[in-house]
Formats: C-alpha cells, sequence, structure tokens
C-alpha cells in the first residue's frame, strides 16, 4: 500500500542516512558548506530551444544573467557568462519538417537568430553553446555511463502522461482537466497524451530524498522562497506517494523521436519483447549543457583525478554512490549521495584556469572579448554559481538536475534563481493570440505608435531598463509599451540625463570641468546628501548580482531622485556671476556634489544599461578602472582627496559637448533622447 511503501522509504532514507554520516564524517571530518568558494563563476542562462525564434521572454532570462554576471564582475569576481541553444527533441525535428529544412540546418538558423537577438541588446556572453556540439555529445553520453554504471539507469517500461508541447512526462497528480474538456498537464495548460512505450529509466524515486535533503540543508539555493516551497512541497508530496513518487524516463524510442543523441545503450524492451533504438530524452541531454560548457568529462575527470593524487579522503567511489536495490527492488540512493546531499562530502568541483579563459574586453563589466561558441570547452568553474531560469521548468533544474548531479557525485550548483514570465495585455504570449513580442521587432521595425499619437522607436538600452524594472522574481510581469516609454522618459532620460543637461551647460560650467569648491571644501548638508545617495545604492551590487533587478532600478531611481531635489532646492543658477545673489564658492560645491552622486548613479545602472551609464561615465571623465562596486564611496573634494584621487581632481575636463560653430557657448550635453511628443493637432 501507499502507506506502507512511505515508511519503507523512510526505513531506506534512515539506513542511507547513517552510511552516510558513517562515510562523510568519518572519512572528512568536517560539513561541507551550501556553496564552496573557488576561483570563478558560471551564470548561466537556460538554454533556449529552437522550434521558434527569440521573443521577449528569452531576452529577459538573458538581461537577468548579463546583469548578474556584470555585478559579479564589477565586485572583481572572476565570471563565465554561459547561453546557448537546446536543438534536439520532437518538436524541433516537427519545426524543421515544416520549414522544409535539415535539422541541423533548422537549428543552425534558428541559433543564429537568437545570437543576433542577444548581440542586438547588448547581452554579453563568454560562451554559447549548442547541444549539437560534438563536446556536448560526449558529455551526455559520459554521464549517461557513469549513471548506467552505478546502478541508476534501469531497463523498463514507461506507462503514464506525456506532455508533447513541455517535451516531459507527468505523473497523474500533475494532470487535470483542460478549459476544452480535454487533458493538460497543470503546470503549462497544454494538452497530455497516454503513452506505454520501453524506456530507458532514471531511479528518481531514489534520489528525492537526498535531493529534499540537500534543499532543507541549504535554503537560499532555490530563490525566491516561494519558489522554493513550491519545490520542497512538490519533492514531499511525491517522496510520500506510492512507488516513491515514480521514476523517470531518460530515453524514448527513436521510431517516435528521430532527432537527438542515441542512447548509448541503444536498444531497451521489456522481457521476451523486440527491443529497439532510443533517443536521449531532451531533458537529460539539454541540462547536462552546464556540464559540457564547464569543461566536460575531460575537466571531472581531471578533477576526481587530481584529488585522489592530493589524498582527499572525502572522494568516492561507483560503489559508495551506487543505488542500493532492496529485495522488493525498490531503490535507495548510496551512501555516499546522502554525504553529498547532507554536506559531509564534496562532490566533484573544479575551478577556473585563469590561463584557459578567454582575454577580458575592454569593458570591464562585459564579458571577454572573444566569446567560445564550439567545443572542446575549457575547464570553466563547477559547479556554477547561478542558474537563471524561468518558473516553467523549476521542476528540472531543482529537481531532475540535482539528481543527476547527486548520483554523478558532482558539486550542486550554489544558486537557482527563477523568474516570472511576461505576458501582453495581462495575457499569456502565444502566437495564436498574435501577442508575442519580437525585441528586435520593437528597435528595429516599424515605429510604435502610442496612445498619443506619437511614433517610436525605443533605443536598445530603453527596452533593457523596462525589462530590468519591470520584471520580477516572484510573479510575472506585464510587458506594456506605453509603461516601457513612461519609465524611459522619467527614470532615464528625465532623472539622469536631464540633471546631467542642467549641470553641465554653458551657464554653470562655462569651463567644462569640475569645480573647485575651495578649502572649505563641501558643506555638512552636501556630503549628507552623498551619503545618502551611497546609502540608497548600497543594496544594489547584491541585488543584481541575485537577479533582483527591479530592486535595483527602484533604488538607482531613487538615488537619482534626490539629486534632483538637491538641485532644484539649491538653484545653482541663482549663484553664477551677475545675480544678485552670486556665490562662485556654493556654485562649485553644488555643482560638484551633483556631479559625484551622478558618478555613484551612472556606477550604479551599469549592470541593466550598460551602454547608458557608459555614455554617462565617459561624460564625466571617469576612468575604465574607477567604475567598479569599490569606486562607489563618495569622494567630497577635500584637500587631502587630490591626492589620492587625483583622477576626480577639481579642474579634470570633462567630455562635453562642444560648441556649434562661430559660437562659444556650448550647447547643453544630451546623453539620452526623451521619446517623442504626440503630433500637434491639425487646424481646421
Amino acid at each position: 500500500t501507499r502507506s506502507e511503501h512511505a515508511s519503507m522509504w523512510r526505513r531506506g532514507a534512515r539506513s542511507a542516512h547513517s552510511a552516510s554520516r558513517s562515510l562523510g564524517r568519518g572519512a572528512a571530518g568536517r560539513a561541507f558548506a551550501c556553496g564552496r568558494n573557488h576561483f570563478g563563476s558560471l551564470v548561466s542562462t537556460p538554454i533556449f530551444y529552437v522550434n521558434g525564434t527569440a521573443h521577449v521572454g528569452h531576452l529577459y532570462s538573458a538581461l537577468l544573467a548579463d546583469a548578474s554576471a556584470r555585478s559579479r564582475r564589477m565586485a572583481g569576481e572572476p565570471v563565465v557568462s554561459v547561453t546557448g541553444t537546446d536543438e534536439h527533441g520532437l518538436k524541433v525535428h516537427e519545426a524543421s519538417v515544416r520549414a522544409g529544412l535539415p535539422e541541423l540546418d533548422f537549428c543552425t538558423n534558428v541559433s543564429r537568430s537568437f545570437r543576433e537577438c542577444f548581440d542586438a541588446f547588448g547581452v554579453g556572453y563568454d560562451a554559447y553553446i549548442r547541444t549539437t556540439d560534438p563536446s556536448h555529445a560526449a558529455t551526455v553520453e559520459w554521464l549517461w555511463t557513469r549513471l548506467a554504471k552505478r546502478g541508476y539507469i534501469y531497463e523498463g517500461e514507461h506507462s503514464g502522461w506525456y506532455c508533447k508541447s513541455d517535451e516531459a512526462f507527468l505523473t497523474d497528480r500533475q494532470v487535470g482537466p483542460g478549459p476544452d474538456g480535454g487533458l493538460v498537464s497543470l503546470d503549462s495548460g497544454h494538452p497530455v497524451e497516454w503513452l506505454s512505450e520501453p524506456n530507458w529509466m532514471f531511479r528518481l524515486s531514489a534520489l528525492r530524498g537526498p535531493v529534499l535533503e540537500w534543499l532543507q540543508r541549504c535554503p537560499d539555493v532555490i530563490q525566491p522562497a516561494s519558489r522554493r516551497q513550491e519545490v520542497l512541497a512538490l519533492l514531499q508530496a511525491e517522496a510520500e506517494a506510492e512507488g516513491g513518487g515514480g521514476d523517470l524516463s531518460v530515453s524514448r524510442p527513436r521510431r517516435r523521436v528521430p532527432w537527438g543523441l542515441a542512447a548509448p545503450d541503444r536498444t531497451v524492451g521489456p522481457a521476451g519483447s523486440a527491443t529497439e533504438p532510443q533517443t536521449v530524452y531532451v531533458w537529460l541531454d539539454a541540462l547536462s549543457n552546464y556540464l559540457t560548457v564547464a569543461g566536460g568529462a575531460p575537466a571531472a575527470a581531471a578533477a576526481e583525478a587530481a584529488a585522489a593524487c592530493g589524498g582527499e579522503t572525502d572522494a568516492a567511489g561507483d560503489e559508495a554512490f551506487s543505488a542500493v536495490i532492496g529485495p522488493d527492488g525498490h531503490a535507495t540512493a548510496g551512501a555516499a549521495v546522502w554525504a553529498l546531499a547532507r554536506g559531509d562530502q564534496a562532490g566533484t568541483s573544479w575551478d577556473a584556469s585563469p590561463s584557459q579563459l578567454p582575454p577580458l574586453a575592454a569593458d570591464p563589466t562585459g564579458p571577454r572579448a572573444a566569446p567560445l561558441a564550439s567545443g572542446p570547452w575549457p575547464a570553466f568553474a563547477w559547479p556554477p554559481a547561478a542558474h537563471i531560469v524561468g518558473k516553467d521548468i523549476v521542476r528540472f533544474h531543482c529537481v531532475y538536475w540535482p539528481a543527476f548531479l547527486l548520483a554523478a557525485g558532482l558539486a550542486l550548483p550554489k544558486s537557482v534563481v527563477v523568474h516570472g514570465h511576461f505576458t501582453a495585455g495581462q495575457r499569456k504570449m502565444s502566437k495564436s493570440l498574435g501577442n508575442v513580442v519580437s525585441p528586435e521587432a520593437l528597435v528595429s521595425g516599424a515605429p510604435t505608435v502610442f496612445a498619443d499619437g506619437a511614433e517610436w522607436l525605443p533605443p536598445v538600452s530603453a527596452v533593457r531598463w523596462y525589462l530590468a524594472a519591470r520584471g520580477g522574481l516572484g510573479s510575472d510581469g506585464d510587458f506594456d509599451t506605453e509603461d516601457l516609454r513612461a519609465r524611459w522618459d522619467k527614470d532615464v532620460v528625465g532623472g539622469v540625463g536631464n540633471l546631467f543637461a542642467r549641470l553641465t551647460g554653458s551657464a554653470l560650467l562655462p569651463a567644462g570641468q569640475l569645480p573647485d569648491p575651495g578649502q572649505a571644501g563641501l558643506s555638512a548638508e552636501d556630503e549628507e546628501l552623498l551619503r545618502r545617495v551611497q546609502e540608497e545604492l548600497s543594496s544594489v551590487p547584491a541585488a543584481f548580482a541575485a537577479c533582483r533587478t527591479g530592486a535595483a532600478a527602484t533604488a538607482i531611481s531613487a538615488a537619482a531622485g534626490h539629486l534632483n531635489v538637491f538641485v532644484t532646492a539649491q538653484e545653482p543658477w541663482l549663484l553664477v556671476p551677475g545675480k544678485p545673489t552670486q556665490d562662485a564658492q556654493r556654485l562649485a560645491a553644488v555643482i560638484w556634489t551633483a556631479l559625484e552622486g551622478l558618478r555613484l548613479v551612472g556606477t550604479a545602472m551599469q549592470p541593466a544599461v550598460p551602454q547608458v551609464a557608459g555614455k554617462l561615465l565617459d561624460a564625466l571623465a571617469v576612468p575604465a578602472d574607477k567604475r567598479s562596486w569599490a569606486d562607489m564611496t563618495p569622494l567630497f573634494a577635500r584637500p587631502a582627496e587630490r591626492e589620492t584621487h587625483a583622477w576626480r581632481a577639481p579642474g579634470l575636463h570633462l567630455n562635453l559637448a562642444d560648441p556649434a560653430s562661430g559660437s562659444h557657448k556650448r550647447p547643453a550635453t544630451l546623453l539620452f533622447s526623451r521619446s517623442p511628443a504626440a503630433p500637434k493637432a491639425r487646424r481646421p
């Protein structure tokens, strides 16, 4: 019965727990943290399925990873950011047939379109992986062979629900009635069908307990917390269900899925039946990309060999990791798997090799100069610092992927960041509704016509800022071009660009140089403002690194708001020569204070809108090596700072607009353009 099996599962888990305690603590004598520190961090997007072209949801995932990687680089962290395309599976095969192209040619075309989209929006990546890369096939074969050798892959027959759109097998709990009366996936709403076929199966029932143990030990691995609770509830319910929640099919008959990697154990069939070729289940294939791009089997083998040569006693072999099959046929995870889940033993990990990484680009926040696009891949860091994924693929990244890694003895990801989706008009984007937002069409196609009649092609930075500010981890965001326009005009053009133009025009800054407040320096009020701006921005580095871009954008806008309020209150235009209230020293102090605040704001904006931030920092003559989080301490123009911070000394020439021909006055330096105003109504 279900209760008897649940009891049996708990007894097996306790037995394996005891063995893991003995193995882990007896050998290593210590507990390992949820995320060990290594040289280098791997930050990944999901790899994007090539059955269609990139839409705004794909771009949002990529921008979150880009902002996280840029923020980490600004903190001095060696980062490798990776993205790519998932190119196997039945839907890809069917899409290629509709397009009249061989599968690989079809995949190449769509994959190229994703790269072009990301390049157009300034998404940085150090490596771009395609699952059709031969190096990836070698990784999948290595992982499959290791799992099979340890008893976690076995010959069986799968009977159950299958969602073709999601390419996922589902349990009875995951299926329910749809709006048209048919059965659908409760997660995605897509139709399901009943399948019965011979497959290779993965003993997920033996791994749910260790995955649950890991997630309970490391409460911050899944972000936000609400997603973690969903995964915990799912695991607990499945672990207590009959059969321990069931096992996972990791292959499909090749006659049904002709496009994909051939399973290393190429034939399978129930006893007494004819065997047939099998294709690796698309999610085992796809998830392995993170391992491929981090160095794959060669990096793992080298790390394990180094650990053995170094005498690390917490390394365990196949026997300790192997599944334990009970007399009733039910399996539990090996003792070393439990030790790894509990933190009593370290999984296989490795550091990035600086000599093998591509050279850094000129942009200190950006990716490396020459992104890698094919294997063999150098030994990038493992485990990943962050997997950034959409809410629709949480199960695959937070249940299946750690189960595969635990069984293989590999170190687990430090974090999985789950973001919401973008809707359009408060409705899910879909081709049938015609409301899918194409990022490239938005910025390079026909201008968008707004409610007031204005026509505008938003710049790339406007879309980046909007997605950063409007998206969220806990809930979905609605993509609204009216809101995009309003946020660009208010937050970036008005809050930052116009303030810079007001401060650096000929009237207030005729010499185009950083002003000199003199020996008196700034007032207590000026210094307090800069400290307030610094405090407002203090949460921004961690927020960007953790993909909480909405919180970061809010803090940046608030800091810019403090500066605008200050300038309006100080009225520097009344302090210029010739005015009854002229005061050259006070004018210099006000301008210095506001420009210094803008330097902090511009530095903080870099992960979200590197092009905009770069323009502002270039105009302020901030050197490229002074744009990190370590440079976020405000300067007060004190005499001692003029020597220690010569790059910010009074008298420094700013990079401002030149006077027009025949004029001695400089025009305002307009860094960013506001969206066009509504057309004037014609008189009758």
